[in-house]
């Protein structure tokens, strides 16, 4: 039977602050808007008509201050059900809820929903949806899940909801209803099926979304309808690439706020930038024999540069096609390394390397792991936990955080942010350890390239920063003359990214 294990996925609650201060700022707005419809509606007569006594002002005054007070007691009530709304998909996050049972959850509440809400709503679920991909991927693959869908489907055409009933096994029916109620959908990749997020499906959501978000499920519904890429080649045109790019483009430009779409749609354009100058293995833009750029690629980048003249992305490309005029259109070694500048040039126009877009990114990132069974864990929202056995053979928990201690900075010099980050792995009630981790930024994902021990318990860190290409953590190191429940030296250890590792170069200590 599929679930969601603990050892996947633990989401910590959503602070409702956020919510009650958004809809705050809302309440006096609201009032307003009211107040001027009411006074430009009267006639110039009504607004300029004396009052006949005090006691007619009094009364109106009290009517006025009635309204007012039950206005707001309608939009206090309105808060604590959003409140209400965002505790109870929590509590669902708590108990392990699969993706199925919290798009249940809102559809049960969509009615009483406010736009504000249902974006945390929708953050959260796509978080888990993304985590869970891998889930459902391992079980597939686990016993003969994978081949008994092969059998069932002729293409990924046919796995739909209304083909369920060609899946023989039933378990294995019950389990895959399951991951599509929960907003995927699958794909054929190298001949077998893997489970990608359904934006598709997600547009029913569109009534009760603003304009924005909207307008992001848009373009990751059009990615998960047609997949641009799969298998080394390309699987749509030259020019439907470039149009996706540019659509991309349009969105992080018309919205500028720091949010994880934004993150999202940033990396997707990124991506498709790639790879129209690039290419795929399978789908080259050049003659593999002579490396010369192909005719019709040509023409694409000419039509994406005329069509999209405000667009930096369309000139970015147009000083490329300058500089494969320079090679008679061939791809060289230089060109390679010119593009990968475009990229970064790219991300520095769009502030995609900003220290929110590196640090929110590390909430959800993958990290090697010694401690871990797979070798390496994905955190939800920061956190991670797994159960394991020690080695008398008790088993116990590894829980791993990642902490306060988070910096950005260009660690290999090319121009654009990379980050670092603490992380804390604790194995039962008294194990605990702390890693240094590089996160590179390869422009249109972020990993960890190398990662270091900087210490077990006896260990407090104190900041970190990354200045020169060089990363600082000062933190407390334990000594055999310091107290046993504190350490008392300062140092300052200083790393550096060597290719796939870190080399501690210095180490300043008070």
């Amino acid at each position: 039977m599929l679930k969601r294990k603990n050892n996947y996925i633990i989401i910590s609650r959503i602070i409702t602050l956020t919510i009650f201060l958004l809809v705050s700022v809302l309440i006096p707005l609201a009032g307003c808007k009211a107040l001027a419809v009411t006074e430009t509606g009267n006639t110039a007569a009504e607004q300029t008509k004396p009052k006949e006594n005090t006691e007619e002002i009094e009364e109106e005054n009290m009517t006025e201050t009635t309204e007012a007070d039950t206005e707001n007691s309608e939009q206090a009530a309105e808060i604590t059900e959003q409140e209400k709304i965002i505790a109870g998909f929590n509590k669902l996050f708590e108990e392990n809820a699969m993706p199925d049972e919290l798009i249940k959850y809102i559809d049960d509440n969509l009615s009483n929903t406010m736009p504000s809400t249902m974006t945390v709503l929708l953050d959260k679920l796509e978080h888990i949806q993304k985590a869970y991909i891998e889930i459902a991927t391992q079980y597939l693959f686990e016993g003969d899940g994978q081949q008994k869908l092969i059998d069932a489907f002729e293409n990924e055409d046919e796995f739909t909801k209304d083909n369920i009933d060609k899946i023989t096994d039933e378990n294995l029916k019950s389990d895959i209803l399951k991951i599509l109620d929960g907003g995927y959908r699958f794909i054929n990749l190298e001949g077998s099926y893997y489970p990608i997020i359904d934006f598709e499906y997600l547009k029913k959501y569109s009534g009760y979304i603003d304009k924005e978000y909207s307008d992001y499920i848009s373009i990751r519904a059009e990615e998960s309808n047609e997949v641009y890429a799969r298998d080394a080649g390309l699987m749509i045109s030259w020019d439907e690439l470039a149009a996706r790019m540019i659509n991309a483009e349009k969105y992080i430009s018309a919205y500028k706020n720091e949010t994880h779409r934004r993150i999202e749609t940033g990396n997707l354009m990124l991506l498709y930038f790639a790879s129209y100058l690039y290419g795929q293995n399978n789908t080259p833009t050049r003659d593999w024999t002579t490396n010369t750029v192909f005719e019709e690629v040509i023409q694409s980048y000419n039509k994406t540069i005329s069509d999209n003249i405000e667009s930096e992305a369309a000139k970015i490309i147009k000083n490329y096609l300058e500089e494969l005029k320079n090679t008679n259109y061939t791809f060289t070694d230089e060109i390679y390394d010119i593009i990968a500048g475009y990229i970064n040039e790219l991300i520095k126009i769009y502030e995609l390397d900003s220290p929110y877009m590196i640090s929110e990114q590390m909430k959800y990132l993958n990290f090697p792991s010694a401690n871990s069974v797979n070798g390496y864990i994905q955190l939800t929202d920061g956190k991670y936990t797994e159960e394991i056995n020690k080695q008398d053979g008790f088993k116990t928990e590894l829980s791993i955080t990642l902490s306060d201690f988070i910096a950005t900075g260009d660690l290999d010099a090319n121009g654009i942010n990379d980050g670092a980050a603490v992380l804390i792995e604790k194995i039962g009630e008294t194990d605990t350890f702390y890693y240094l981790h590089a996160i590179y930024n390869g422009g249109f994902y972020i990993y960890s390239i190398a990662n270091a021990f900087l210490g077990d318990i006896m260990v407090k860190v104190g900041d970190i920063k990354i200045e020169d290409g060089k990363i600082y953590v000062d933190m407390s190191a334990y000594k055999e003359s310091d107290p046993k429940c504190c350490p008392v030296e300062k140092v300052t250890k200083i790393f550096v990214l060597k290719d796939s590792y870190l080399e501690e170069v210095e180490q300043a200590g008070s």
